[in-house]
This record gives C-alpha cells, sequence and structure tokens, in this order.
C-alpha cells in the first residue's frame, strides 16, 4: 500500500518537520527545522535529504545545492557568516572536485580540492591599498 500526503510532524525535542512523505518517510519536499535552530528546506527521498536543497546553519553560514543521502554532493555554494564563499563541486559533505574559495579580504583559491583541501592549481591574492598623498 502506498501512502502520499502532507502532514506536519513534531518530532521531539523542538524539532519539526512540514512536507511530503511516502510509506512514512520523508520523502519530496519538505522543511526540517532541528531543535538547535538548524534549518534544511528542499528535496527528500527515504527520510534522506536528497536531490536540490539549502541547509542555513543557526550561525547563518548557509549550503545550497545538491544532496545525496543527507551529504553534500554535487555542485553547491556554501556562504559563510564572515562573508567567504565556496563555489564547486561536493562529495560526502567534503569538497571535492573543481571549486573556488573567495575570502572576504578578496584572495581565492581557484582549481581542485580533494577531502575539503585545496590541492592544485592558483592562490590568488588581492589586497586593498590605501595610498596616502
Amino acid at each position: 500500500m502506498l501512502h502520499l500526503g502532507i502532514r506536519l510532524i513534531h518530532l521531539p525535542a523542538a524539532a519539526k518537520y512540514e512536507g511530503e512523505r511516502k510509506n512514512g518517510k520523508r520523502h519530496g519536499q519538505g522543511t526540517y527545522t532541528f531543535a538547535n535552530g538548524n534549518k534544511y528546506v528542499g528535496e527528500w527521498k527515504d527520510d534522506k535529504f536528497h536531490g536540490q536543497g539549502t541547509f542555513t546553519w543557526a550561525n547563518g553560514d548557509q549550503y545550497i545545492g545538491k544532496w545525496k543521502d543527507s551529504k553534500k554532493n554535487g555542485k553547491g555554494t556554501k556562504t559563510y557568516t564572515n562573508g567567504d564563499q565556496y563555489i564547486g563541486k561536493w562529495k560526502d559533505s567534503k569538497k571535492n572536485g573543481k571549486g573556488t574559495k573567495t575570502y572576504t579580504n578578496g584572495s581565492l583559491e581557484k582549481g581542485i580540492w580533494k577531502n575539503d583541501l585545496f590541492i592544485e592549481s592558483r592562490k590568488y591574492l588581492f589586497f586593498d591599498f590605501n595610498f596616502w598623498w
């Protein structure tokens, strides 16, 4: 028997899910608000983040992109509260593949990442010099 529908479920410790379900599992579009203030809005498959979604941490950091089995996977953008930003590929919630990390001071790392580490290509450093006459 197949059960489809939208339902609001209050989970322990103030966590909350609102969205589609299939056979008793979160499946389709939905929003999950964690007890600690983190929030996921996007696609679900078999109770896991899967497909396109946005995860916002309670501190203001945000990831917008692809998910697989509740892990960042594929192309995505993570913006940090300090203004730094990474745009590129992810695998198992780590930066993996081509990507660019831009820092608030204007410098950037553009190239290949592996397991969250920048391993190949170029680091560009830009400085804002103030000249006094």
